[in-house]
Formats: C-alpha cells, structure tokens, sequence
C-alpha cells in the first residue's frame, strides 16, 4: 500500500493480493478472480449506477439518488510455490 504516482486502475493492477494465507490457500483455482467496484469517471461507458448516495438523512424518510460506478475483475495469479499443495 501507499501512494502510487499512476492512475488508479493501473495502481489496483500492479497491487499485490494482501488476502491472508489460508484464504489463499482455500481457493482451488490458480488464478482467482477479485471484482472491483469504484466511482465510474464521466468519460466511461458502460457503466452501472448504483442507487446508493444520499439526498436526505432523514430517519423516517432516507432518500437515495443514482450513482455511476464501474465494476471489472482483476485476474491474480497465486506466486508462492507450496510444495505441499498436492499431498
């Protein structure tokens, strides 16, 4: 972690995976699949939008009003070599 001096979806690309051990090792598959989900930039396409940024705070009446994200998957491959793997 810390400050990148790139974009964010090149910064989230070059990260690596800081899941714990055993839930890395739960996985089956080599190469896991982590969806992102962000803020979606004006100049996107194919976005979602996501009816969850407040209007109100009222408690007997919250209202919420559309806001455009972005989601996509990043693809990690496991790099420890676990000569137990397979016993």
């Amino acid at each position: 972690m810390g400050i990148r001096k790139t974009g964010l979806d090149h910064a989230l690309n070059e990260e690596p995976w800081l899941a714990s051990d055993w839930y890395k090792k739960r996985l089956s598959e080599k190469k896991p699949t982590l969806e992102i989900l962000r803020d979606a930039y004006d100049v996107e396409n194919a976005v979602f939008e996501t009816q969850d940024y407040p209007l109100s705070f009222d408690q007997k009446h919250r209202q919420f009003t559309l806001r455009r994200t972005m989601r996509r998957n990043i693809s990690y491959y496991h790099t420890e070599h676990d000569p137990f793997v397979y016993i």
